[in-house]
């Protein structure tokens, strides 16, 4: 990807990464296909999209950390996933129960997640 292109998409969301919000450095960011690479025909197709599966408009900066949770899954799956991490969390770690139960961390169980794009959108 062209320089210029990628600070295009740095600056979309004001250096932040797109799902979670966190800052992200310039020459350290990860572009995200909003809707991977693998789906795009079926999606166009589905979506009746017109655009190019490089264009700006289908690119989100992110960090690293959110890029290789959401894979080549849709928007709809990775939100999905992240809103388990809290069951996850009190299923495997002990440390999190513990924290947990001493007060050290509180759990909001929050189901509705909104990705830092959406909520920056609707300003």
């Amino acid at each position: 990807m062209k320089k210029i292109d990628r600070d295009k998409v740095y600056e979309k969301y004001d250096g932040k990464c797109a799902y979670c919000g966190k800052p992200v450095f310039r020459k350290t960011f990860q572009v995200d296909h909003i809707i991977p690479k693998a789906n795009w025909m079926r999606e166009v197709l589905r979506l009746k999209l017109i655009g190019d599966v490089n264009g700006l408009d289908n690119l989100n900066p992110c960090c690293r950390r959110c890029n290789i949770w959401k894979h080549s899954n849709s928007l709809e799956v990775f939100r999905i996933d992240v809103a388990a991490q809290l069951e996850r969390a009190r299923r495997y770690s002990r440390n999190f129960r513990m924290a947990e139960d001493f007060g050290l961390v509180e759990a909001t169980g929050k189901k509705n997640i909104e990705f830092y794009f959406e909520k920056v959108r609707e300003r």
